[in-house]
């Protein structure tokens, strides 16, 4: 049995979780100056933030086809981010549920995803059409304005050499998602173009 002074904190790793988030958006800039290891570092932050959104995000439980389904992070479109993401999930779960990584060719394709990142030359014009995201049941991340327009809940955008986190408030408010408010914290809340037609 392990002793008292040895089993895991659940708190202490939240805190640690949230700690690793703060340092992560804080520590963004890659400094490395040849731009294949910038593109590399990039992907490997991006990779990061995706399997930390896991700690603090929760998902109904109809987000899983079954009792026993994995928690399954889709990557649409960018085999680099797949693969350093692959790496970071190995042996890792989600309450319980082994970490998956899917890769796709097309946001078409994939299916039964909790986190779907969809790189900016494979963004589909409607991510209503991706099976759960009409429903709410998928944290949908991406990188250009138009994501966030056509319904994407979190954008990777780039200021000053940082990775910033935006979050398209209505969609979040509308997603049967729970959003931690600590990650909250560290996203900018907006309200994109096309979700302020019709008020």
């Amino acid at each position: 049995m392990t002793p008292l002074s040895q089993r895991p904190d659940r708190r202490r790793g939240g805190r640690l979780a949230l700690g690793a988030l703060c340092a992560l958006w804080a520590c963004a800039p890659w400094l490395s100056p040849p731009a294949a290891a910038q593109v590399a570092e990039a992907h490997e932050l991006k990779a990061a933030f995706l399997y930390n959104f896991t700690k603090f995000v929760e998902w109904p439980a109809e987000a899983f086809p079954e009792r026993g389904s994995r928690f399954r992070i889709c990557v649409v479109g960018d085999e680099l981010l797949a693969g350093f993401l692959e790496d970071l999930v190995a042996g890792e779960a989600v309450r319980g549920r082994p970490l998956e990584v899917g890769r796709h060719g097309r946001a078409r394709d994939a299916f039964s995803c909790q986190i779907l990142y969809v790189a900016p030359d494979a963004e589909p014009e409607d991510l209503w059409t991706i099976p759960g995201v009409g429903e709410g049941r998928v944290l949908t991340v991406g990188e250009s304005e138009e994501f966030l327009r056509a319904g994407g809940l979190i954008r990777y955008r780039l200021v000053g050499g940082r990775i910033r986190l935006q979050v398209n408030d209505p969609a979040r408010v509308a997603s049967r998602l729970r959003i931690s408010s600590k990650l909250l914290q560290l996203c900018d809340l907006v309200t994109p173009a096309r979700a302020r037609r019709g008020e």
